[in-house]
This record gives C-alpha cells, sequence and structure tokens, in this order.
C-alpha cells in the first residue's frame, strides 16, 4: 500500500536575510513565529517574501540612513523581553518586515485556493491583510517619528 502525506517534513531551517550593515539582518524563523506559520509556507516561499518585504521597508527608511552609522544608533531607548535588552529601532523594523510579509503572504494565499471554502476565508483574511497593511505603515511611521494620522476627503 502506497500513501501520500500532504505535510511531509519539510526542510524550513532558520534562514537570516541580511541587506546591508545599517540594517538588522531578519531571521526566517522569527517572521514564522511571529506571524505563526506552520510547514505549509515553505522556505520557498517564506524567504522571497522577507526579501521584497526588506526591501520595500529599507526603501521607505532610506533618509534615516544618513542619521547615523546603524539603525539602532537612531534612538536610544531600547526594550527588554526576556531578559534580552534591545533598540526599540530594530523592534519596529522587525514588526514592519513582518507586517509586509504577513500582508504578501496572505494575499497570495487567496489566489492559491479559488474552491468555494477557499473564496469564504480569504474573504476572512482581508481584515487580517488591512492590518497588517496598517501595522506595516505604523512600523514605519515610528520608525521616521512621523504622526500616526490618516485623513480622508469624503
Amino acid at each position: 500500500m502506497t500513501g501520500l502525506i500532504a505535510n511531509g517534513n519539510r526542510n524550513n531551517e532558520d534562514v537570516v536575510i541580511t541587506s546591508d550593515e545599517f540594517f538588522p539582518g531578519i531571521s526566517s524563523k522569527a517572521i514564522r513565529e511571529a506571524l505563526r506559520f506552520d510547514s505549509s509556507i515553505t522556505n520557498q516561499r517564506l524567504v522571497p517574501a522577507i526579501e521584497s518585504a526588506i526591501i520595500e521597508v529599507n526603501d521607505q527608511l532610506e533618509s534615516l540612513t544618513l542619521k547615523a552609522a546603524s539603525l539602532a544608533e537612531i534612538s536610544p531607548k531600547k526594550i527588554t523581553t526576556g531578559g534580552i535588552e534591545k533598540p526599540i529601532t530594530e523592534v519596529l523594523y522587525f514588526r514592519a518586515v513582518a507586517a509586509s510579509v504577513g500582508a504578501e503572504l496572505n494575499e497570495k494565499y487567496r489566489a492559491y485556493d479559488t474552491t468555494n471554502n477557499g473564496g469564504q476565508k480569504a474573504d476572512e483574511l482581508i481584515p487580517t491583510i488591512d492590518d497588517y497593511k496598517r501595522d506595516l505603515r505604523f512600523a514605519i511611521r515610528d520608525l521616521k517619528k512621523v504622526r500616526r494620522l490618516n485623513v480622508e476627503l469624503v
């Protein structure tokens, strides 16, 4: 008898993606844990999404590269979690990249599953995609010290 295991053992080792010395590296494992992705999101899908997110976020934060030698030096403020102290700028950077990855992969999920059940699940993801995009926008604004103000002309 033969069988097919849909979610067999996949190689999802941790990959650290770096761009330049100013910005910190981003761990695929940390992104996977932050977004609660299981093994169905393979590194073949996750790593390109992280790369794209890093490019997008770095582009939006390019003006900060003139202010210090590294992102960690932009602000003296730090946050401690589980005994580990981190610069708040690196926490916000990770949040921006993770939010961008979450939005991209959830948008792609909508395109992959077009069954009736998949369509209903995709509709449930719309608020999540918007939430990720909002989190991305807020993290970028917080890093740039720009107020979180949205105004619509009606």
